[in-house]
């Protein structure tokens, strides 16, 4: 991690990711809750985010995962 100021950006992606929980949470289907669950931990993961910067590789694979449950969720609810 490093002792760089966290980005702004960074409550964007604990939002996106928490609001992105909670509507999958709303679904029945096994899919559906595991993908919540990979959300959660993104929600945990930019939550620590706020008190110390991660490295740059950390936090480009990251949004990138926060993209890819967003992408595959979406893919799901359009179901």
């Amino acid at each position: 991690m490093s002792s760089r100021a966290p980005s702004a950006s960074t409550s964007l992606f604990h939002e996106s990711a928490e609001h992105l929980a909670l509507r999958l949470e709303q679904e029945s289907s096994p899919e559906a809750l595991a993908l919540a669950e990979e959300a959660r931990g993104l929600v945990a993961l930019f939550l620590a985010w706020q008190t110390s910067r991660p490295a740059d590789a950390d936090r480009v694979a990251g949004i990138q995962r926060l993209f890819d449950v967003n992408r595959r969720a979406m893919d799901l609810l359009a179901r």
